[in-house]
């Protein structure tokens, strides 16, 4: 049956204003056509620019068509007029052969400015006074860059770390209890599974309370002294135990702020606020037509 034309525009503006409305990326980037993206005004050499990007869950900028790129000249000029600003474009395993930063083929859309690529460098950038057309250059220099992240979208009142949604509640229960409030959130206890995320965690829960003890997705429950993550993995090589624990004074695990947000072992059936993390999502609830 043929479709309903106006329908069809109503679902997708609803949804594009969903998207605009419900979905964001992380802090600073902006949407345009389901990728969120930012530039970033401090020059780094092309390795160093990557890192900053996976430390937003995602990667140096990949413009595929002329849409796409015409946006990011546009976005990166809005931040700076007159600049350079890497892509995820290089030809670092094979000269000549450019690739984007996932690994795809750079397929048949291109930008280069004219003589290029000249065999100058392996990584790709814009370059303003070429008219914002791309441009070869060694790793090494240092200059600006444009990311690209997946939207995401945590629980209500979460905050995204590394591609999780972490928070932290004040509300004290026991393990089990607190393990059900995190699974009706569609999550787990918190796993800090290195020092990173557990210094994040910890200034979450002092954000949240000053001076109390939080329990963490840690456990020996089921065999006394062999400590595993509530998704059943084992603790695994990093931990950061107050010093004598785990003392055997009970079975679950939680930071204890009066030990130097340290993890101490407690009894399950303890009282104790705790924190949860769930994985994002990428979809809106909006009206259907």
């Amino acid at each position: 049956m043929k479709r309903n034309l106006d329908t069809e525009r109503n679902r997708s503006a609803a949804l594009v204003a969903c998207l605009r409305d419900q979905i964001s990326g992380p802090n600073g980037y902006q949407l345009w056509q389901g990728i969120c993206y930012k530039a970033f005004d401090t020059p780094k050499a092309f390795i160093d620019a990557a890192a900053s990007c996976r430390k937003d869950v995602g990667t140096l900028a990949m413009p595929r068509d002329a849409e796409t790129n015409t946006f990011l000249t546009s976005f990166y000029k809005s931040a700076r007029e007159s600049s350079h600003y890497y892509i995820g474009l290089h030809d670092q395993r094979e000269e000549g052969v450019f690739e984007w930063v996932d690994g795809s083929a750079l397929g048949t859309y291109n930008s280069w400015a004219p003589g290029e690529p000249d065999g100058f460098g392996d990584c790709v950038a814009y370059i303003s006074h070429r008219n914002d057309k791309w441009s070869n250059f060694p790793c090494d220099r240092k200059f600006r860059f444009v990311c690209q992240a997946i939207p995401v979208s945590c629980p209500n009142g979460y905050q995204l770390w590394r591609g999780i949604c972490y928070k932290a509640f004040d509300t004290p229960k026991v393990f089990i209890d607190a393990a059900v409030s995190c699974r009706k959130d569609g999550g787990t206890l918190a796993m800090p599974r290195d020092a990173e995320t557990n210094t994040f965690l910890i200034t979450l829960y002092r954000s949240v309370r000053e001076s109390t003890v939080f329990f963490i997705g840690l456990k020996d429950e089921r065999k006394e002294g062999v400590f595993e993550w509530v998704d059943g993995s084992t603790l695994g090589t990093y931990n950061s135990w107050a010093p004598g624990e785990p003392d055997g004074f009970g079975d679950c695990v939680a930071y204890n702020l009066y030990r130097n947000d340290k993890w101490n072992s407690f009894p399950c059936d303890y009282k104790c606020r705790f924190v949860c993390q769930a994985i994002p999502g990428a979809s809106c609830k909006c009206a259907t037509f």
